[in-house]
């Protein structure tokens, strides 16, 4: 039984492996809401690259783990100071969560150790399982969905990954959660704050928390398998992997910076960011440039060298 003071526990354990946040909630099947806003964000014009999304596993957790009583979400921020300092003086820019190792593997490593040291039963999710992250986030009180469709912490930002347990072990205390619509969201966490939609080079945000992804430089540069589209090329921007300009101009992202003790930057990161790739695929291992392959990453650059 996961008490008040187990929980406490867990988070207190949590924080000394680099999560800043986590939140409880039971195991339920997602409510109306999502399915409504999940319908309109993986609408007809869904790219082939993304139609995992449409999964009906993601609208249930115990599809994951069945038997699953409790979900335990963490945020885990990636925005270090010593990577800032480099990034600035990069040729190229590659989104600042791809400068550390392959998080999949670091968080579950570390979500592993949890699981270990409280004796529980469980399985680890980090973006790895067709699992709604940022919902389930959202409903366990940990931030807001912004305009630009990422979850906001008031303390934290949005430069965080979300990683989840589920558990068996059920909660002392029942606890429901809460939703609001995306409107209301933006409402309160951005008021009339438009600098995310009129900063992105694209055109790709639609002001209401939804995007047209096809536009989106982080999608066409790690999950588009298709050719890079014209405009791609007649932009004025150095992003290689990733995009963060709707994090770079968001007030929220002005002040926080994790713990420089916790970064685990890949020792290629620098040097692709300064144009220069590895000889072989092998080298890319352990990060999350190795799915998108070299031969990818090299039409980026050169396309980008071009621009």
């Amino acid at each position: 039984m996961l008490d008040e003071r187990l929980l406490a526990a867990l988070e207190k354990s949590a924080r000394r492996l680099g999560f800043a946040r986590m939140a409880a909630l039971p195991v339920t099947p997602v409510a109306g809401e999502f399915l409504r806003f999940h319908h309109k964000l993986t609408g007809e014009q869904l790219p082939k690259d993304l139609l995992y999304l449409r999964r009906p596993q993601r609208e249930n957790p115990q599809a994951l783990l069945p038997g699953a009583r409790t979900m335990l979400i963490f945020l885990y921020p990636y925005r270090f100071r010593s990577v800032e300092n480099k990034l600035r003086k990069s040729a190229f820019k590659i989104a600042r969560y791809a400068w550390q190792r392959d998080y999949h593997k670091l968080l579950r490593d570390k979500l592993h150790q949890l699981l270990q040291e409280f004796s529980l039963t469980g399985r680890a999710i980090t973006d790895s399982a067709p699992f709604p992250e940022r919902y389930w986030a959202r409903r366990a009180g940990l931030g807001k969905i912004g305009r630009n469709g990422l979850l906001i912490h008031e303390e934290l930002g949005s430069y965080f990954f979300i990683a989840t347990l589920l558990v068996e072990q059920p909660m002392a205390i029942e606890k429901s959660g809460n939703m609001a619509s995306p409107a209301e969201d933006i409402s309160l966490i951005c008021g009339e704050c438009q600098l995310c939609v009129t900063a992105c080079p694209t055109g790709a945000l639609n002001g209401d928390s939804t995007m047209d992804v096809r536009r989106c430089l982080s999608f066409i540069t790690v999950e588009s398998r298709e050719e890079l589209p014209d405009f791609f090329t007649r932009k004025n921007h150095r992003w290689i992997f990733g995009c963060d300009i709707c994090q770079q101009v968001c007030p929220w992202n002005r002040k926080f910076f994790a713990d420089d003790n916790f970064s685990a930057e890949h020792p290629q990161a620098e040097r692709i960011a300064g144009g220069k790739l590895p000889l072989s695929r092998r080298q890319l291992r352990d990060s999350v440039f190795h799915r998108r392959g070299w031969k990818r990453l090299s039409a980026t650059l050169a396309a980008v060298r071009r621009g």
